[in-house]
């Protein structure tokens, strides 16, 4: 994997952070501290960049030729060409917007449905089959070679745009905004790099959003009270052409066919998850807790601990935790027993070591920040893992530096010991 690292400097509660990803990095520090948002960061960054290709053409059609291509749909659907022609028109714009096609195939798709005399006669006979066009569109076109020649000039303006953020020329600016990052240009510096190589640069905003070479995806696991937060959504599992498809976080990852509703080793607790067989359709409440005594459990009936443990346990069973991942669990340790956080650390360092997956904590657990170190110190080499300690940002209210400590964890206690001093100033026995 490349060394991505981020610069941010001013931006909520964080006054100025350098982190650069290890193996296996750590984020400690007080509540509002800025650990989230640097998770999200991360993990932003990964996902704006995963499938370039298909990112940009998106962008670019929304900038130029969304509302146009959209009206023509219906546009063509009212020249009564009839449902099977306006199927094949949407679904080769469905497949540019995926990735799937070039934007040739849309135009010759068009350029069919201009040919035809019927549909012309129609569209020409009934101006308000134009009207309506002019009014999604956004145009005031008199005539149906109008329309024709309107099309075309806005897919050579979106294949324009795309060759542009293919050469990393394009405005960074409405690519961000279209994948709902724009809130980053709010800080006051903010640098992303993989490696050597520049990605992003806030103080260049005519710079082009550079694609990351690894890792290849994200996921973002934040714990909340009463459940957890899986990428932003809830995953939910269906079958597209037979083969099974992860959605999740706005990101489709296709699942090895094998390996659905397979049972699989626990990774954490004393049983696993299984998903039910053979449905289209698999919601978050229809996994399955098998103990390994044979007692099957719903998920929505499942201790709170063990549905903290489910997206884990879920991933590895679907091989999505290897080494083209980038794993991010924002405090992991909600709900666990101190016993079953030492194991939780145990197993991230496993997925370390063993798939080399890169895993990223944001934690202010003592058990699991000293769990996480102590089995990296025995399971990963020098250098392979890193603690950062966010502390008071020196003339900045409310604001955080994050120090680099390297693989120690000492500065991090102290910071601890300052709630145990806190609680030792107590007189428990009711005396001055």
């Amino acid at each position: 994997m490349g060394g991505l690292r981020v610069h941010l400097e001013g931006y909520r509660a964080i006054a100025k952070a350098d982190i650069a990803l290890a193996e296996l990095t750590v984020l400690t520090g007080v509540n509002a501290s800025g650990k989230s948002t640097l998770a999200r960061l991360f993990h932003h960054t990964v996902e704006t960049n995963r499938n370039f290709t298909t990112r940009a053409t998106r962008v670019a059609l929304r900038q130029v030729a969304w509302k146009p291509i959209r009206a023509f749909i219906d546009f063509a659907g009212s020249g009564g060409i009839g449902w099977r022609q306006t199927r094949v028109l949407r679904d080769a714009f469905l497949d540019l917007r995926d990735g799937k096609v070039n934007i040739n195939r849309l135009r010759e798709t068009i350029d069919e449905i201009f040919a035809l005399p019927e549909f012309c006669k129609i569209v020409s006979a009934d101006s308000r089959i134009l009207d309506a066009f002019n009014r999604m569109a956004e145009t005031t076109l008199q005539s149906v070679s109008e329309v024709h020649a309107f099309l075309s000039k806005c897919l050579d303006k979106a294949q324009t745009l795309i060759d542009a953020y293919l050469r990393r020329e394009g405005d960074a600016q409405p690519f961000l905004v279209s994948c709902g990052q724009d809130k980053w240009l709010e800080s006051q510096q903010l640098q992303v790099w993989d490696g050597e190589t520049l990605i992003f640069d806030v103080r260049q905003p005519r710079r082009a959003v550079s694609e990351i070479y690894s890792p290849k995806r994200s996921i973002y696991i934040r714990q909340e009270l009463g459940g957890f937060n899986f990428s932003f959504s809830v995953p939910t599992l269906t079958r597209e052409n037979n083969n099974p498809v992860l959605h999740f976080g706005g990101s489709d990852y296709l699942i090895e066919p094998s390996l659905v509703g397979a049972s699989q080793t626990a990774m954490f607790a004393d049983g696993h998850f299984v998903a039910p067989p053979n449905q289209n359709t698999i919601g978050w409440g229809e996994w399955r807790y098998v103990r390994k005594d044979g007692a099957t459990f719903q998920y929505p009936d499942c201790a709170e601990g063990i549905k903290a443990l489910a997206p884990l346990q879920v991933l590895d069973s679907y091989g999505l935790l290897d080494s083209n991942t980038l794993l991010i669990l924002d405090e992991p340790e909600v709900h666990l027993h101190p016993q079953w956080i030492v194991k939780c650390a145990e197993s991230l360092v496993n997925l370390v070591a063993e798939r080399r997956v890169r895993v990223l904590v944001a934690s202010h657990s003592p058990y699991l920040i000293q769990a996480l170190q102590r089995f990296a110190a025995q399971a990963l080499g020098k250098g392979q893992f890193r603690f950062y300690l966010a502390e008071e940002a020196e003339g900045v209210p409310f604001g955080y530096t994050y120090r680099n400590l390297g693989e120690k964890i000492g500065p991090i206690f102290k910071t601890f010991n300052v709630a145990l001093d806190q609680i030792a100033s107590y007189d428990v026995s009711g005396e001055e």
